[in-house]
C-alpha cells in the first residue's frame, strides 16, 4: 500500500499543490474511516480495494490532464487566429480611410473647377451676346463700323483671349477628367478586394461558429469586424457612383465649352470676311493711287497651287499691270496686326510663292495694329498695309 508522501507524489505531476492538499485530505480521511469501521480480518481486502480505486483514480486524473492540455492548444491557437484577423481588419480599416479622405478632396477640387467653369460660362455668354450686337450692327451700318473699328477690334482681342482661356479651361477639365477615371478604376480594384477580404471573414466567422461555445467573446468580436466591412464597402460604392457621376458632369461641361468657343470662332470669321469684302472694293482705288498699280479684272478668295500640288489660300488674289508689267496681287486680313503677323505671311506664304512666282505684290489689311511701329516695319519688309478706316 502506498504511502501518504507517495500519493502526494503521484498526484502532484497531474494536479496544483492545493488540489493536491485536498485530495491527499480526501484520502487520508477515507483510510481513517475505513480503519476505523473494519476490523482487521478486511484490512488485507480493503488494501486491494483501495488499490484498484487508486488505480482507475490516476487514469482518471490523467485523461482530465490530457484533456485539459489539449483545450488549452486549441484554445491558444483560435485566439493566435482571431488576434491575427483583427490586426488585418484594423490595417483595412486604416487604408479605406485614407481611401476615403482622397476621394472627399477630390471631390471638393471637382465642385470648385465645376463654379469656376460655370462662372466663366456666364462670361461667356454675356460677351456672345455683345458680340451678336456688334456684329448685327456692322451688317445695318458699314459707316458706323468704320467709325468705331477701333473698339470693334479691341472686343475681336477680347474674344481671342476668351477663347485661349477656354482652351486652357478644356485642357484642365481633360486632365482632371482623365484622374477621376483613374480614381475610378483604384476604387473598383479596393472594392474587389474589400469583397475578398468579406468572402475570407465569412469563412473564418463559419469556422469559429464550430468553437464558439469556446470563444464566445472571440467569435462575437469577429461578427463586428464583419459588420464593419459591409459598412465601408457600401461607402466606397457610393463614392464611386458620386465620381462617375462628377466624371458625367465634367464631360457635359466640356462639351458646352468646346460649343462656345465654335460660336466665339464663326463670330471672328464673319468678322474678318466683313474686313475682306470691304478692301475687295477699295483696294483697286488704293492700290492704283499709292502704287500706280491697275487691278485686272476683281480681287477675291482663293487658292494658288505651285510646284508638286502644294495649295496656299489667300484672303486677297488678284492680277494687276503696272507700267505693262503683269503683277499678282496676295495678301491677308487680321483684325489687329502685329509684327509676328508680317513675319508669318512672309514666312508661310510670300517667301514659298516667290520661289514660283516672281512678280508678287503682298498687301496686309487690318482693322488696327498692335503698336505704332508695326506700319513701319510691314514698309521695310516690302510689303503694302491699309487699315480699315482707309477704306
Amino acid at each position: 500500500m502506498p504511502t501518504l508522501q507517495e500519493i502526494e507524489q503521484l498526484l502532484s505531476g497531474a494536479f496544483s499543490p492545493e488540489q493536491v492538499q485536498v485530495l491527499t485530505s480526501a484520502l487520508l480521511r477515507m483510510s481513517q474511516e475505513i480503519l476505523e469501521s473494519e476490523v482487521i480480518k478486511r484490512v488485507d481486502h480493503l488494501e486491494s480495494e483501495m488499490r484498484e480505486r487508486f488505480a482507475l483514480l490516476l487514469q482518471q486524473v490523467e485523461a482530465l490532464t490530457a484533456q485539459t492540455q489539449a483545450n488549452t492548444q486549441a484554445i491558444q491557437t483560435l485566439t493566435e487566429q482571431t488576434r491575427a484577423n483583427t490586426e488585418q481588419l484594423r490595417a483595412h480599416t486604416e487604408q479605406i480611410a485614407v481611401l476615403t479622405e482622397q476621394t472627399r478632396a477630390n471631390t471638393q477640387a471637382i465642385q470648385v473647377l465645376t463654379e469656376q467653369t460655370r462662372a466663366n460660362t456666364e462670361q461667356l455668354k454675356v460677351h456672345t451676346q455683345q458680340i451678336e450686337a456688334l456684329t448685327e450692327q456692322t451688317r445695318a451700318n458699314t459707316e458706323q463700323l468704320r467709325v468705331h473699328s477701333e473698339q470693334i477690334a479691341a472686343l475681336t482681342e477680347q474674344t481671342r483671349a476668351n477663347t485661349e482661356q477656354l482652351r486652357v479651361h478644356s485642357e484642365q477639365i481633360a486632365a482632371l477628367t482623365e484622374q477621376t477615371r483613374a480614381n475610378t478604376e483604384q476604387l473598383k480594384v479596393h472594392t474587389q478586394q474589400i469583397e475578398a477580404l468579406t468572402e475570407q471573414t465569412r469563412a473564418n466567422t463559419e469556422q469559429l461558429r464550430v468553437h464558439s461555445e469556446q470563444i464566445a467573446a472571440l467569435t462575437e468580436q469577429t461578427r463586428a469586424n464583419t459588420e464593419q466591412l459591409r459598412v465601408h464597402a457600401q461607402q466606397i460604392e457610393a463614392l464611386t457612383r458620386q465620381t462617375e457621376a462628377n466624371t458625367k458632369q465634367i464631360a457635359k461641361n466640356t462639351r458646352a465649352i468646346r460649343d462656345l468657343a465654335k460660336q466665339v470662332g464663326g463670330l471672328a470669321m464673319t468678322v474678318g470676311y466683313t474686313l475682306e469684302n470691304e478692301a475687295y472694293k477699295a483696294l483697286p482705288q488704293l492700290l492704283k493711287r499709292d502704287y500706280g498699280l491697275e487691278v485686272v479684272g476683281r480681287l477675291k478668295r482663293g487658292f494658288i497651287t505651285v510646284g508638286e500640288g502644294q495649295h496656299y489660300e489667300l484672303n486677297i488674289l488678284g492680277e494687276a499691270r503696272r507700267n505693262g508689267e503683269l503683277l499678282t496681287i496676295v495678301g491677308e486680313s487680321k483684325a489687329q496686326l502685329s509684327r509676328n503677323d508680317i513675319d508669318n505671311f512672309l514666312r508661310r506664304k510670300l517667301r514659298p510663292l516667290s520661289r514660283h512666282m516672281p512678280n508678287l505684290f503682298p498687301v496686309l489689311v487690318a482693322h488696327m495694329v498692335s503698336s505704332p511701329r508695326v506700319m513701319e516695319y510691314a514698309q521695310q519688309q516690302g510689303v503694302a498695309v491699309y487699315l480699315s478706316y482707309d477704306f
